[in-house]
Order: structure tokens, then sequence, then C-alpha cells
């Protein structure tokens, strides 16, 4: 279609719908082949991730999508941050998984703010930090929402957070969480970057 919109001129916004679907069927095929490599137990492909650039390309499937449900999406991203060492398809479908769960939360209106920095007092250490401005979870709920199978959504499955715990902790990350009811919640994702000689 895109090829056809290249022959035959189409409406700008058209044209866009278009590239969207097109960065979502690339996304689905990533994720593919994610569920294949991981049935047959074999890591993703491993390099170099830019994690300011795994937030960018993640906020493009979801950006359009939740300014016309009255969120807005803020970036606070560290110029320079130094590369992790990891799945970058992997790490990707970490952010969705945490912006779609924002989104959830926030429904109708809100702000989901993602931060890059820096680890104080340790250099070597890069942290991503996704933050909403939503209800918050309940203390009853939060030690189990990295439980498989657990959800509090009618149409959830409860795999969305705990494939992301199991992501994190296989880059040698960690994922913490910190909610309080009618404060929202913030999840904060550390990972130590090639500065810190972790290849593996």
């Amino acid at each position: 279609m895109l090829l056809d919109a290249e022959a035959q001129p189409l409406p700008g916004k058209v044209a866009e719908d278009l590239r969207v679907l097109h960065r979502h069927a690339q996304r689905v095929a990533r994720i593919a082949h994610g569920l294949l490599s991981f049935a047959r137990e074999s890591p993703g492909e491993r390099g170099p991730v830019d994690l300011n650039q795994v937030v960018e390309e993640t906020l493009l499937l979801v950006e359009k999508g939740a300014d016309k449900s009255g969120i807005t999406i803020r970036r606070a991203l560290t110029p320079s941050l130094p590369p992790v060492h990891g799945d970058s398809n992997a790490l990707q479908q970490v952010v969705m998984n945490l912006l779609t769960n924002a989104r959830d939360a926030l429904g109708s209106g809100g702000v989901i703010t993602l931060e890059t920095s820096l680890v104080p007092g340790r250099p070597g250490m890069a942290r991503l930090t996704v933050r909403d401005t939503g209800p918050g979870i309940s203390p009853d709920v939060l030690p189990r929402i990295f439980d498989p199978f657990y959800t509090t959504k009618t149409e959830g499955t409860g795999l969305g957070l705990s494939i992301s715990y199991g992501i994190v902790r296989d880059h040698k990350g960690t994922i913490d969480v910190e909610s309080l009811p009618g404060q929202g919640t913030t999840f904060i994702l550390t990972f130590p970057s090639l500065a810190e000689g972790v290849l593996s």
C-alpha cells in the first residue's frame, strides 16, 4: 500500500496512517520472531542498545493513539546515555508493556513521563523510568504485579509485566515499582551499560 501511495499520491494523513500500520506490522513480525526464539530457548540478537532510541521507536507506535485519548506523553531523555548490551526488540517490548499499562490506568486523560538517566554514584548504570499520573496500585496488589497470569484487567492476560520482568532480569537489570493509591505509578528499570563491561 505504501508503494501504491508513492505511485498515486494520497492525502498526507492517509500516508502517515499507512506508515504507522507498516511499523506495527514490522513490530508484530519481530514479536513473532521473539516468540519463536523463546520457544527454541535461543537468545535474540544482542548488541549495543541505545535506550533513548528504544523509547523513541516505541513512542512512534503509541503516541498518536495516546494523544487521541487525551493522554500527554513527556520525554526527559539524557543525551549521550551509555549503551546497554542487549536485544533492542525485547527491550522495546518491555517499554511497550509499561506504556500500555500506563495508558490503560489513565483511561481518558493524564500524563505519562519517560525518563532516561545515569544512576547517581554509578556512572556505568543506565536507568529508564516510566511514570504515570494514574490512580496508583493498592498495597495489597503491588506485591503480585509481576506474578504470571495475575491481572486486575477484565481483558488482560496477566503476562505483560511477568514477561517484562524476565526480559529485564535476562539483561542483568532490575525493575522496581513505586506506587500509592491516588498518586500514580513509577516503574524504574536499571541496566548495566557497556561501560561496566557486561557482555553476556
